[in-house]
């Protein structure tokens, strides 16, 4: 077995729980109340935010363009294409979008964004990536669950 499919076959017991958290299945049933909404939306722009500072110094660690241009394409995706999503989720919940871009960040999103923050400056790219990669990979796992 690869490495990473050991990986994957150890989170599976936190990925069941990921998949019955309350916000999750909502979002699968489609009944979230309005205050989850706004506050996923206020905690994700703090979240993306500091997802976009540690992409860019994972371009100041890279080698190659071509690991550059990973990095700068992930940074024009959070910057122009991640916030529709928080327009769809401020839309439902009647909010304006701009009025949850100054939410002062909650324990879980601190801490996270710490540990991300942490692997920039003292890890090497790889601290980095393994550092950002539980957010889009359970993000996608999350995904491919609801479409099935």
């Amino acid at each position: 077995m690869k490495f990473s499919e050991e990986l994957v076959a150890a989170g599976q017991p936190i990925l069941h729980e990921i998949y019955q958290h309350p916000f999750v299945e909502g979002i699968g049933n489609g009944d979230l109340p309005k205050e989850a909404l706004t506050f996923y939306v206020g905690q994700d722009y703090n979240y993306l935010n500091a997802f976009i500072k540690v992409y860019a110094d994972a371009i100041q660690k890279s080698q190659t363009r071509a690991d550059m241009a990973i990095f700068a394409k992930q940074i024009d995706f959070i910057l122009n294409s991640e916030i529709h999503p928080h327009h769809n989720f401020c839309n439902v919940a009647g909010v304006k979008y701009e009025t949850l871009q100054h939410e002062p960040q909650a324990p879980g999103t601190y801490l996270y964004n710490e540990h991300m923050y942490r692997a920039a400056r003292t890890g090497d790219l790889i601290d980095i990536v393994a550092a950002m990669t539980p957010c889009p990979w359970t993000y996608l796992e999350i995904a491919n669950r609801f479409v099935k």
